[in-house]
């Protein structure tokens, strides 16, 4: 639990000191689309401190869902890292309150998507293992 927290305390504190050796007058700004993922991904890292360990580990979540989709969209790894040192990784309360509400609200958009297909998955999986099963007791008689 010690060191994890360590790591998410540390995490705004590398952003910040990894990122601007990247920045460049020449270097675009995220997309209109990006934007708003640039957010939610450094409100993830600022809820990454938060004492109750399932905050903890439902940050750590958005984090990789919200660098996924900005890996997406950058077109270099070095972009990606101007957009992030471009953006305010400090909040307000409420603005942490804010973007947590907007972003989750897609992460459970997300979430229900990705039960859907695992229940067409084990539907076909079920299909398939009832037909196997009525071959074999088939082939049987």
């Amino acid at each position: 639990m010690k060191r994890s927290k360590n790591l998410w305390l540390a995490l705004p504190a590398m952003l910040a000191l990894f990122v601007p050796w990247a920045r460049s007058a020449d270097t675009p700004d995220a997309p209109r689309e990006a934007a708003g993922d640039v957010r939610c991904l450094l409100a993830a890292a600022n809820l990454g401190k938060h004492p109750d360990v399932k905050v903890q580990t439902s940050a750590m979540m958005a984090m990789f869902y919200y660098f996924g989709r900005l890996q997406a969209l950058a077109p270099t790894p070095e972009i990606l890292e101007e957009w992030l040192a471009k953006e305010d990784a400090t909040f307000t309360l409420d603005q942490l309150k804010s973007e947590s509400v907007r972003c989750g609200t897609e992460l459970t958009e997300r979430g229900k998507q990705l039960q859907t297909i695992g229940q067409h998955l084990a539907d076909r999986e079920n299909k398939a293992k009832a037909e196997a099963e009525a071959k074999g007791k088939a082939q049987k008689e």
